[in-house]
């Protein structure tokens, strides 16, 4: 019974296993939304807490965001490592334009669910025209799941 109080207190084996129970449900989430077309992927979710565990110095979190990134692109049959590289770079740049304006709001938080899309996409873009593919169209799904894990977000704060 002293060893599951002295876990209690411990927030580093908190934040481990949530960080676990958080990659197996993302998992089975993202089966679930291969075979449900409406069902959002999250990337916006996943940024948003790719950016708390940067803000926090979380090496743990962000390697779990690695493999939930992983995940996500061999599902989707994406080039691995992409995402997160994407991740990293928009990170960059959203802390460097944090620090000039001093707060994050609410807004600024929306705007992590927007960064991944518009990137992602436009990376995606660029390497089918690289690769002689046809064009990926951009539909009114993209702005489902925008708004749905903008609502997930601004819920969550």
């Amino acid at each position: 019974m002293q060893e599951f109080s002295s876990m209690s207190r411990n927030s580093s084996t908190k934040n481990t296993i949530t960080n676990i129970i958080l990659l197996v449900i993302f998992v089975c989430y993202l089966s679930l939304s291969s075979i449900y077309v409406i069902l959002p992927p999250l990337l916006g979710i996943l940024f948003a807490k790719h950016m708390k565990d940067y803000k926090e110095a979380n090496f743990f979190g962000m390697f779990i965001v690695l493999l939930l990134c992983v995940f996500f692109e061999l599902e989707k049959s994406n080039m691995i490592g992409s995402l997160y590289l994407l991740f990293l770079f928009l990170s960059y740049v959203v802390s460097k334009t944090a620090l000039i304006l001093q707060e994050t709001t609410r807004i600024f938080r929306v705007i992590y669910i927007f960064l991944p899309y518009i990137f992602y996409f436009f990376v995606l873009q660029s390497l089918t025209i690289i690769n002689h593919q046809s064009p990926i169209p951009l539909n009114a799904l993209i702005l489902w799941y925008l708004f749905c894990e903008s609502v997930i977000i601004l819920w969550k704060k």
